[in-house]
């Protein structure tokens, strides 16, 4: 096949469907009024899975392609020569492609095409064991994995490599077929696909109800047109305080990129706040449900590996996933930190990390499914520049959500801090601003989601690190390493001197009512907390004395 170059330039999931464990019973769902009502078969629940490559089989005969299309028009016209009126004009109206990009500047010219829904793995294979990431085995560590997608004739297609694999005839996206569902066109229209997947090998099974004849006609009028949609949920096990075991439990995760696909076409939709999606396309067969861990300024990858996604099941009916521990609840709460600091910022009135733009392309987030003993994560801005690599990465999946929550916020924080200051004043900022700084938006954030979305009045990440001390040496090796609380002291309301009965081995806060915004607008000019005490006084929220006597606390420790 001819490889085109523009010249402008082993584990699986385990599934459990009915029984699972006292603490994650599944709600009832209200559910929407729609024509294919979710019933329990419907559902899917991911519990204690690990990263598990995608395994595929034998090469399908593609139903689609112009030669096969055209003989199943032939077979029709055949037994019927008036068929359908000879609406069809059987040609090339889309293209299988495969992408091949060399870099990460490739891979984003890629995603920043609006109209290509992209797929790391071929769409004419047979999948033998679905899994959680898919790197082509001819392809170095390296190399970005080849991406899959369907184009209509006429696309422009971006300055990156790539190869035909075949011409396609798509008569349900045909642009000179208009018709209505149900009326006899689109009756004809599934009957020209019905026999191109019967010449094929492909013909799923349907569950059709039994009618009174065996006409093509009373087969074709029972297999009504349907929409996909459905929920994600996560069932999240931090405590709900006071109490030592109620937990927040099952929660609707919002953002979620949900895809569909049958054979070469793909529909997506985002989930709401209540993680209920609905696909706005009518199919008639089976679809292959997927979620894809992206968004427009971020992604999430696999440790080093790649892009994460979860696959769903391939069935018609609405797909209800329900997320247990494991390695998709880590993936699932660190999508919903970045989602909150890129898309929900201005409820706590901070300022987004680096968006994705021509300069600074979106933000890799690696999600390591292993035990780290030195780091819950870390951030790597210099890592943005290279592009393949994980600016943000996330370890120690074995936490509560919300200290996962936490370390996700804590590390887009530095990035944001990065971004605000500028690199030259980022790298020369000592380890106490910019991780007391980390330590305030995650505070911020945390609070924000688990008190105000849901419910827990009495929820305090952390209980706000109140409990740090100079008499226990942990405390102090923590606070000397940077990770203080004194912006949190600038911004709570409690006072741990007077909380512990004046005992002087914690610091005397009697300060509050300083933002978190105005902390993050002292941070361009500033890199010790020397200095941005000096540019915060000039506020007059606090006495110079009380000011003084805070950060002199956290600096001499």
């Amino acid at each position: 096949m001819k490889i085109i170059k523009p010249i402008l330039f082993s584990l699986t999931f385990f599934i459990i469907l009915s029984s699972c464990r006292k603490d994650r019973e599944l709600p009832e769902l209200a559910l929407p009024n729609g024509p294919n009502p979710i019933n329990s078969s419907s559902q899917m629940q991911i519990e204690n899975d690990t990263p598990t490559l995608m395994v595929l089989g034998a090469q399908l005969t593609n139903p689609y392609t112009v030669t096969n299309m055209q003989t199943a028009y032939s077979n029709l016209v055949l037994e019927d020569p008036e068929f359908c009126d000879n609406d069809f004009n059987v040609r090339t109206t889309h293209y299988y492609v495969k992408f091949m990009p060399q870099n990460e500047t490739d891979v984003e010219a890629l995603f920043d095409d609006s109209a290509l829904i992209l797929y790391d793995y071929p769409l004419d294979r047979e999948i033998l064991n679905n899994g959680n990431y898919y790197k082509d085995p001819s392809l170095s560590e390296n190399t970005p994995n080849y991406r899959y997608a369907c184009v209509p004739n006429g696309f422009t297609f971006p300055n990156v490599s790539y190869q035909i694999l075949a011409n396609l005839y798509i008569p349900e996206e045909d642009p000179l077929l208009i018709y209505e569902d149900e009326s006899d066109l689109d009756v004809c229209i599934d009957k020209l696909v019905h026999e191109a997947l019967s010449i094929t090998g492909n013909l799923d099974s349907f569950n059709v109800v039994e009618a009174d004849t065996n006409t093509p006609e009373a087969l074709f009028s029972r297999r009504a047109k349907w929409n996909p949609w459905g929920f994600i949920r996560y069932h999240d096990n931090t405590l709900k305080p006071p109490s030592s075991s109620e937990k927040i439990g099952w929660k609707g995760l919002a953002g979620v990129k949900v895809r569909v696909r049958r054979w070469f076409t793909s529909r997506e939709a985002l989930t709401d706040v209540n993680g209920y999606y609905f696909i706005n396309e009518k199919f008639r067969r089976d679809v292959n449900y997927s979620i894809k861990w992206e968004r427009q300024h971020f992604q999430l990858n696999l440790a080093n590996i790649g892009q994460v996604y979860t696959d769903g099941p391939k069935q018609t009916g609405g797909w209800v996933l329900n997320i247990g521990q494991g390695l998709t609840n880590m993936i699932a709460t660190a999508h919903m930190a970045a989602m909150d600091y890129y898309y929900n910022y201005y409820f706590v009135n901070l300022s987004p990390p680096p968006l994705n733009t021509f300069w600074t392309p979106r933000v890799n987030i690696g999600i390591y499914y292993e035990v780290d003993n030195s780091s819950n994560g870390d951030c790597r801005p210099w890592a943005r520049i290279f592009g393949l690599y994980n600016v943000v990465r996330i370890y120690n999946p074995f936490r509560k959500n919300h200290e996962i929550y936490g370390t996700t916020i804590h590390e887009l924080a530095h990035y944001s801090h990065w971004d605000i200051a500028g690199a030259s004043t980022y790298n020369n900022a000592s380890g106490k601003l910019k991780e007391s700084w980390c330590r305030l938006v995650q505070w911020t954030f945390a609070n924000k989601r688990y008190r105000d979305y849901y419910g827990a009045t009495n929820f305090e990440h952390h209980n706000g690190w109140q409990d740090y001390n100079s008499f226990i040496s942990d405390f102090v090796t923590s606070m000397h390493n940077g990770y203080t609380p004194v912006f949190i002291d600038l911004v709570d309301t409690r006072n741990q001197y007077s909380e512990n009965n004046n005992n002087s081995y914690f610091v005397n806060d009697p300060i509050s009512g300083f933002t978190a915004r105005e902390v993050q607008d002292a941070l361009p000019s500033n890199t010790s907390l020397n200095n941005i005490k000096s540019d915060l006084n000039q506020l007059n929220k606090a006495s110079s004395t009380d000011m003084y006597n805070l950060f002199e606390y956290y600096n001499n420790l």
